[in-house]
């Protein structure tokens, strides 16, 4: 199943490297992740408007996209 996280930067709940691990475990279990890095995001900055906001609903739109063209 493909799984898409994105990552802030400066998310001091769940960590970069928590999520990083997680990754490379998935991709090793033969999963599908797609993992992105939002520089100067915090935990839960898609909460606010902002330049990060609107880049993390393009990621997820375009996410969604390939998953339809690949149906």
């Amino acid at each position: 199943m493909p799984f898409l996280i994105m990552q802030g930067e400066l998310d001091d709940n769940v960590l970069p490297e928590v999520q990083e691990k997680f990754t490379r475990t998935y991709r090793a279990a033969g999963g599908e992740c797609d993992y992105r890095f939002l520089e100067n995001s915090v935990h839960q900055w898609v909460a606010q408007p902002g330049v990060q906001t609107d880049k993390a609903r393009e990621v997820v739109k375009e996410f969604i996209a390939r998953q339809l063209l690949k149906g």
